[in-house]
């Protein structure tokens, strides 16, 4: 075995035999050790010197097993007769039996399966059968993944209210079971995720209808003309609220909060405040409609991220401007509007907000058509104005 020495060198262990014709002062040691030089040893692994049982003894009893090189696996070799020599200097050196000096060469450590259990183990242990694909799994692995459909397209602002399973509808003419508000909280309680109500002739609630979730759709039933509902006001503060055919008449104020109102072929008025207020995340669509005689604006905006639409709709004789905006909305537009006769201005829009001017009338407001620091693209860039 090697022993180790100072930092860098290596001791072979040997016991050298009588040298003939050297006189005992000059006789090798009984025991001794031969330097193993740096460049003999080439690291990380060292060669195993061992005796062969069995073997006829060398002079220095002693024999070096040829290996492979480290990096191919270990193959052991036949035995390499040595024997000692010692020069005229005094230095003793390994010489095989043919003359030529022995040299080390590394060799991986060969491990049998008697000194190391788990490895027998591992080579002795049966080897897994191969892995068979078939036909169909080998296809099925090769057709490409399946790619989502693309979500489908929104649908258009104003559209009639889609059908449900769970819908209820309530004809009302007035004096049958309660007044309106209360069978419209009836209906919203005994789980009907739609309500139709039908107004089959005008009248008058004390109360405002309040729309929380849900689809509730307010109706007026005649020949043509529309029917008359003046109450307190309409409140959407979730859900949504379709209202047709109808003249709705607020005593306080109609306002939308985190919900959708959607009206058609309707006239609004407010008596103390403005026809329909958009607060926050409020959803206003307006076709064909009559905004008119309102204590303050027609449309008023007072609350961010809001969408606001208004087609072929009248936003007259109001005693504010006839639509206000003073926060940003997500957006806003005007297609083909008449917004005459107002107290202020036509539309006033503050700053940072933008909206969509798509034709239409703007006159006869007192102050101006338009006003305010926003832009309304499409009356702002047009070289020729409505006075």
């Amino acid at each position: 075995m090697l022993m180790s020495g100072p930092p860098g060198e290596f001791w072979l262990p040997w016991t050298p035999a009588p040298l003939p014709g050297l006189p005992p002062g000059l006789q090798p040691p009984s025991s001794c050790s031969r330097e193993l030089r740096p460049q003999e040893l080439r690291p990380p692994l060292w060669a195993d010197i061992c005796q062969t049982p069995g073997a006829a003894a060398a002079p220095l009893g002693m024999q070096l097993l040829k290996a492979s090189s480290s990096s191919a696996p270990p193959v052991s070799g036949d035995p390499l007769q040595v024997e000692l020599s010692v020069d005229e200097d005094g230095i003793a050196r390994l010489v095989c039996l043919d003359g030529s000096l022995a040299s080390l060469t590394p060799v991986r450590r060969n491990v049998s399966l008697a000194s190391s259990p788990k490895a027998a183990r591992r080579q002795v242990a049966t080897p897994k059968p191969a892995r068979v694909v078939s036909s169909t799994a080998r296809q099925r692995k090769m057709t490409p993944s399946r790619v989502a459909a693309p979500s489908a397209p929104r649908p258009p602002s104003f559209t009639s209210p889609p059908l449900s399973s769970s819908s209820s509808t309530i004809t009302y003419n007035g004096t049958d079971n309660g007044t309106l508000v209360e069978q419209i909280r009836a209906a919203v309680a005994s789980g009907a995720s739609r309500l139709v109500v039908d107004v089959t002739c005008n009248c008058v609630e004390a109360n405002s209808i309040e729309v929380e979730g849900g689809e509730v759709v307010l109706r007026g039933s005649s020949d043509g003309a529309k029917v008359g509902l003046t109450l307190a006001g309409l409140r959407v503060t979730g859900g949504s609220l379709w209202v047709q055919n109808l003249a709705i008449c607020a005593t306080e104020e109609n306002q939308v909060r985190a919900g959708q109102l959607q009206c058609s072929n309707c006239q609004i008025t407010s008596r103390n405040g403005c026809g329909i207020l958009c607060l926050q995340k409020a959803k206003v669509f307006l076709t064909d409609c009559e905004v008119v005689n309102c204590m303050r604006s027609g449309i008023g905006v007072n609350g961010k991220n809001t969408e606001i639409e208004l087609h072929r709709c009248a936003v007259l004789k109001n005693n504010y401007s006839g639509i206000g905006v003073n926060h940003q909305a997500r957006s806003i537009t005007l297609s083909d509007n008449r917004i005459v006769d107002n107290g202020y201005n036509g539309v006033w829009l503050n700053s940072g907000v933008v909206a969509k001017w798509l034709g239409g009338e703007i006159s006869g407001n007192k102050l101006s058509a338009k006003d305010g620091p926003g832009i309304l693209q499409g009356w702002d860039d047009c070289p020729l104005r409505t006075p």
